[in-house]
């Protein structure tokens, strides 16, 4: 393999800087629309999730709470028939 060393030794030095400066930004770019197209994944599927548990939560509440005016309202009319 030292051919193949001495050739892209020969190689590195001739390559001009905006090919390199091409790359660099082309390799910026993918990886920010790959960390993009990631979080927003991630961030959609947590926003769900938080949504549907705050939805439960108030079901939860609500439901109590009727339960809890079904009650106070069946005391009170059998205290009052009694």
């Amino acid at each position: 393999m030292p051919g193949m060393k001495g050739f892209l030794l020969k190689i590195a030095p001739k390559r001009p800087l905006y090919a390199r400066l091409i790359f660099t930004v082309l390799s910026f770019l993918v990886l920010n629309v790959l960390t993009y197209i990631f979080v927003r994944n991630v961030i959609y599927k947590n926003l769900v999730r938080n949504t549907e548990n705050v939805l439960l939560i108030v079901q939860n509440k609500v439901d109590n709470y009727i339960r809890y005016v079904y009650m106070m309202t069946a005391e009170t009319v059998l205290a009052l028939s009694i």
